[in-house]
């Protein structure tokens, strides 16, 4: 299936830890980073850690997106064109709702003031030159009122893309993504590709945005790839992904020792990474679904391991724990019901982790009668949980 559909920049998450692990379970076509903040003194250079696609930029399978975020049209000119030396494009983080980044100027705040918004853009893009400055923001600051203004002012410039949230700084994550407004955007920016996100959670809810707006080019996925790390395998197949437990224990294993193994020596792990036949298959779009299956993590953690981590047990620190404890509970949401139990999100290892997996699997099979195997399948009644809210809406 064509398909131009990437994972949406999350602060906290997105990591090139989570990139690599991500472009191994369902291989999107791009991938933002989460947003480098720039300050009067930082970055004085590109952190090699934060993106290491853009200095091994023919070795990776999908496009990055680096984001950078401030409050000074300046000082993101002056950092954009370091990184242009390495990357196509930067773009600039409109969209970021935290109040800690808002309260110093940044992210989405930059929608409050229309003549503000496009004097920082045009700026920008002016300087860059052509094609270099995308843009991602909200559909407003405290409401929509001034949306239309916003693209309006910003239609003649050059940049490569606009990519559009469907929602104000003040709706966070909650109620459905106004797809109007972007399908609406799109007629008016004249120069720029445009880019929607908000509420593609599975094949089904990506075919009804791609029908809300047939003029838009591409679209970002957030939070719905935290609740199904392979949805872009399910949107480019076209059906639910189907997977056992042991699978989904070892690409969790996976995930651990990525992060491990690139926090121990990122620039040798990324060298031996991109050395992995099996991760250069991943090129090939017809992958015929191989990443659910066992066989293929089993060798892929044994690599890891052996390069990296020869003779010992895999104890990850806490922060990393936190992170696998972080996806689970989004990603438990997509999985049937026994696995919402408690009690995995309360174990204090790894290890305990996953023998409460294997438990919960086992009990499920035993009273239901149930194969090993089971979809990935997104559950609308839980939306609410992942919204920051207490109605039930849409992530």
């Amino acid at each position: 299936m064509d398909m131009n559909v990437g994972l949406a920049p999350m602060e906290g998450v997105s990591d090139f830890s989570f990139r690599v692990w991500l472009s191994l379970c369902s291989l999107p076509d791009f991938m933002g980073t989460p947003f480098l903040r720039l300050t009067d003194s930082f970055p004085k250079h590109i952190p090699k850690d934060w993106a290491p696609e853009i200095f091994y930029k023919a070795a990776f399978p999908y496009k990055l997106i680096p984001q950078f975020m401030g409050p000074s049209p300046e000082r993101f000119i002056e950092v954009s064109h370091l990184i242009l030396t390495m990357t196509d494009e930067i773009e600039l983080n409109c969209g970021c709702p935290s109040p800690k980044v808002v309260g110093r100027g940044a992210g989405s705040s930059l929608l409050k003031n229309v003549n503000d918004f496009v004097s920082y853009i045009e700026d920008c893009s002016k300087s860059l030159g052509s094609k270099k400055m995308s843009v991602k923001m909200r559909t407003g600051y405290d409401n929509h009122l001034l949306f239309n203004e916003l693209i309006e002012g910003i239609a003649d410039f050059d940049l490569n893309r606009v990519t559009i949230h469907g929602r104000t700084k003040a709706d966070k994550y909650l109620d459905y993504a106004n797809w109007n407004q972007i399908h609406n955007a799109a007629s008016i920016l004249r120069k720029a590709q445009v880019y929607g996100s908000g509420d593609i959670c599975n094949i089904q809810t990506y075919l009804d945005r791609v029908n809300l707006s047939p003029n838009v080019d591409g679209y970002l996925i957030g939070r719905g790839a935290l609740r199904n790390p392979w949805i872009f395998e399910e949107i480019r197949q076209q059906k639910p992904v189907i997977i056992s437990i042991d699978a989904l224990i070892a690409a969790i294993k996976a995930y651990v020792y990525i992060m491990e193994g690139f926090k121990k020596d990122f620039e040798n792990f990324v060298d031996f990474f991109l050395s992995l036949d099996l991760y250069n298959h991943n090129r090939e779009r017809d992958r015929n679904s191989h990443s659910v299956d066992l066989d293929y993590w089993v060798t892929i953690n044994d690599s890891m391991k052996t390069q990296f981590f020869p003779g010992q047990k895999l104890e990850p620190n806490r922060k990393t724990f936190g992170k696998v404890k972080m996806l689970w509970n989004y990603l438990r949401s997509s999985l049937p019901v026994e696995f919402w139990n408690p009690m995995l999100l309360r174990a204090r290892t790894l290890e305990h982790f996953f023998d409460c997996l294997k438990d919960v699997d086992k009990e499920r099979s035993i009273q239901n009668g149930k194969s090993k195997y089971f979809r990935l399948l997104w559950n609308q009644d839980r939306d609410w949980i992942y919204a920051g809210g207490k109605s039930k809406v849409l992530n």
